[in-house]
C-alpha cells in the first residue's frame, strides 16, 4: 500500500534548523492518506547511525557516577541545526516525575494542575559529557572522530492504531541481542568482549505528522539506551545517563502539548549508546509518523 505526501509547514524552527527538516523529511499526511497508513501493516522510517572512533571522551570509556536518570543534559529546545544542544546542568534524578496516571513523564513537563507529581532532583551530574565541544560530534559527521551510514526501523502494529518498534521482538535486532543497528559496519566491532557488537553509536531520525486530538496520540519510550525526543524542536522524552535495562520509560501525551487539531508537525528522535552493555530500545505510539526521505550521508564518512 502506498501513499503521497503533502506539505508540512514548519513554523517551529528557524534557519539552518528549518532548512535541514524540510530537506530530509518526508511530508506530513492527513485525510484519506492518513487512513491508508492506518491500514499499513508496518511504518519504515530512515534514520542515520554514527559510529565513533575510540578516542572520542564521551563514548565507551565512561567512569564516575552517570548511573540511573539524569535530566537536563540537553537544552529544552533543538539548536539551529536541527541537533539537540548539550547544557551544563544535568541533575540526577532520583524519584521521576509522574502524571495522574502514575506514568513517568519528563520532569519539566511537570504540570501541578494537572495532577502531576513532580521529579525529586538529585545533585548535578554532566552524564559523563566532556564538554559542549565533545558533544557536538554526536549528531553530527566530524572526520576522524565518526562515521555514518543510513539504517532503518520498522513499526510493527498491535492493534488499536498503534505501532511499536522494539529490539526484543524486531527479528533482526532480537537475533543481535540487543538494538545493535551497526553491527560489522563503519569502524567496526568492539575490540573488548569478544567483537561481537559495535556499542559505541549514536541514532538519529526525523519524520512529520498530524496531531488528530480525536485520537489521544502518545508517544512512550523505554530501554537503557540515552533517549531524546522532540516535538516541533521542542524536548518531550528527557531520558539522558546510563540507565539499567529494567529502567522506567517516560510517555508523553500529545494532548498536553498545545497542538492544534489538524496541523503538521515535526517528531525528531535521537538516542545514544556509550556503554559496553547491552541495548535496548521500545518506542510505542498512536502517532502516524511518515518519514519516507532518507537524510543523506556525507561522502567523506560513506
Amino acid at each position: 500500500m502506498s501513499y503521497r505526501p503533502t506539505s508540512l509547514p514548519l513554523p517551529a524552527f528557524r534557519g539552518r534548523a528549518r532548512q535541514l527538516i524540510v530537506a530530509t523529511l518526508a511530508l506530513s499526511i492527513s485525510g484519506a492518506e492518513a487512513v491508508a497508513v492506518e491500514q499499513a501493516e508496518t511504518i519504515t522510517l530512515v534514520g542515520i547511525a554514527r559510529d565513533f572512533a575510540d578516542q572520542h571522551p564521551d563514548f565507551g570509556n565512561l567512569s564516575g557516577d552517570h548511573g540511573g536518570l539524569i535530566t537536563g543534559i540537553v537544552d529544552t529546545q533543538l539548536a539551529d541545526n536541527a541537533n539537540p544542544q548539550f547544557t551544563p546542568d544535568g541533575r540526577k534524578v532520583i524519584h521521576e516525575a509522574e502524571d495522574a496516571q502514575g506514568r513517568s513523564i519528563a520532569p519539566h513537563l511537570t504540570d501541578i494542575s494537572l495532577g502531576d507529581t513532580p521529579a525529586d532532583i538529585g545533585p548535578e551530574n554532566r552524564g559523563g559529557v566532556q564538554s559542549e565541544s565533545s558533544f557536538a560530534g554526536w549528531f553530527t559527521d566530524q572526520l576522524g572522530l565518526n562515521l555514518s551510514a543510513q539504517v532503518d526501523i520498522t513499526f510493527q502494529p498491535i492493534g488499536d492504531g498503534v505501532f511499536v518498534f522494539d529490539t526484543g521482538e524486531d527479528s533482526l535486532y532480537s537475533e543481535r541481542g540487543g538494538f545493535f543497528p551497526i553491527d560489522n559496519m563503519l569502524y567496526g566491532n568492539d575490540r573488548t568482549g569478544g567483537g561481537r557488537h559495535n556499542t559505541s553509536f549514536s541514532f538519529e531520525l526525523h519524520a512529520g505528522f498530524t496531531y488528530r486530538a480525536d485520537m489521544n496520540q502518545f508517544i512512550e519510550v523505554n530501554g537503557n539506551s540515552e533517549v531524546w525526543v522532540y516535538i516541533d524542536g521542542r524536548l518531550v522524552i528527557d531520558l539522558g545517563g546510563i540507565r539499567p535495562s529494567d529502567s522506567r520509560g517516560q510517555y508523553v501525551d500529545l494532548n498536553r502539548l498545545g497542538l492544534e487539531d489538524g496541523s503538521h508537525h515535526t517528531f525528531s528522535l535521537f538516542i545514544a549508546n556509550r556503554h559496553r552493555g547491552t541495548p535496548n530500545f521500545r518506542l510505542e505510539t498512536n502517532v502516524l509518523l511518515d518519514g519516507a526521505q532518507p537524510m543523506s550521508v556525507t561522502a567523506t564518512f560513506d
